[in-house]
């Protein structure tokens, strides 16, 4: 009986001895499945019987190929247990063909060819997948440590920017209660003092808030929510008018309803809107308007807020929402968590933040918001009877 014919009427049975031996001599195989051990190798048995059959032995084994990759995968093996697995496999179909009947020298020898160009095939492709996920590990590795490097960084200017604007508010607090303490002041001067100190207070403790809840957003926890049904224009003039008389001059406020209502919190949208257009007047061309919009999108409020001056540029958006980014170092004010708190707010209300900033149109930002959304300790419902 010819070679080919011995071997593929025996198989099953080669395969079985073949695993068999392959556990005996390779323990570290015992720590996969028997189907990912056999893999590619019921593959090859049925090409090596073909090439024997038609006598070209041609490199045609791919499934080598296949195999020695998904072998890469195996954590505990090596390129000599792939190897080790193949010539196994030689013995035992030679060990076959003995039992099963004669063998000339030169299918001995073909046989010889077909596995030794297997292990050849497969033993590359193992070599260079390892290779190639060792160079992908170098590559994250060294991407890890550059953003390490950076985080640090940017957590070095952080420290720096909020010890400088903690300490402002603080000085000015204990300089007016020092003033209070040594001269005798009249109730009108006194009155004033008061109220400085009470305003430096005010932006101590806006910081220190600011601070806990990007620190809250970026532990992956939800800023805590005090729903209420309020007018998103409302909300708009109120953020506007908390601003200096010369920048609210400055502010171009375009509402084209009467009122865009919605189930939101009121306090932390306020203060998004703060950080926006902060961020706008920081940012932007101090001889041109900011206009910051508002309008009503299916069931969705919109506001935007528009800057003209210098676009930001596009390697930096990806890094803009941040904690501890300031586009501009070397001229904000500011410790970088405006627009990181922004996006945490929107993402609260279930909305999404949008940027657009170019040299012709200058930059926008645009927060889209769900109007018929509340949220009680049973699940997220709709609001009925608001409308948008």
């Amino acid at each position: 009986m010819h070679p080919s014919h011995i071997i593929q009427a025996n198989k099953d049975q080669i395969l079985e001895r073949w695993l068999n031996r392959v556990k005996e001599e390779i323990p570290e195989s015992d720590a996969h499945q028997k189907y990912s051990v056999r893999n590619n190798i019921p593959i090859l048995i049925d090409d090596l019987c073909e090439l024997l059959e038609n006598g070209k032995y041609t490199s045609r084994l791919h499934s080598s190929k296949d195999h020695g990759e998904k072998r890469s995968d195996f954590g505990n093996y090596s390129l000599m247990h792939v190897i080790r697995e193949y010539r196994i496999l030689k013995q035992v179909i030679f060990e076959m063909l003995d039992e099963k009947g004669d063998i000339v020298q030169r299918e001995r020898n073909a046989i010889m060819f077909v596995i030794d160009q297997a292990i050849e095939q497969a033993g590359e492709a193992f070599f260079n997948t390892r290779q190639d996920e060792k160079e992908n590990a170098r590559l994250q590795a060294e991407k890890i440590a550059s953003n390490l490097q950076e985080e640090e960084v940017l957590r070095d200017n952080f420290f720096s920017g909020i010890t400088h604007d903690l300490r402002n508010p603080i000085n000015n607090i204990m300089m007016a209660v020092d003033f209070l303490q040594e001269y005798e002041v009249g109730r009108e001067a006194a009155s004033g003092l008061f109220d400085a100190i009470k305003a430096s207070a005010q932006r101590a403790e806006a910081l220190i808030r600011d601070l806990l809840d990007i620190d809250l957003i970026k532990s992956g926890n939800q800023l805590p929510m005090n729903y209420e049904v309020s007018d998103l224009c409302k909300l708009v003039r109120m953020s506007v008018a908390s601003f200096k008389p010369e920048i609210q001059k400055r502010i171009r406020v375009e509402i084209g309803v009467p009122e865009v209502q919605g189930h939101w919190d009121s306090s932390l949208l306020i203060r998004a809107l703060d950080n926006l257009l902060q961020n706008a007047v920081k940012y932007g061309d101090g001889a041109l308007p900011i206009t910051i919009s508002v309008l009503r999108e299916d069931q969705h409020a919109v506001v935007s807020v528009h800057n003209e001056g210098n676009p930001i540029p596009e390697d930096k958006r990806s890094t803009l929402f941040n904690r501890f980014y300031r586009a501009d170092k070397e001229n904000a004010s500011g410790w970088g968590l405006g627009l990181a708190l922004v996006q945490g707010i929107v993402q609260a209300h279930q909305g999404k933040i949008d940027l657009q900033s170019d040299e012709n149109s200058g930059t926008t930002f645009t927060l889209r918001i769900p109007a018929g959304i509340s949220q009680s300790n049973d699940g997220i419902h709709e609001l009925q009877g608001t409308e948008i």
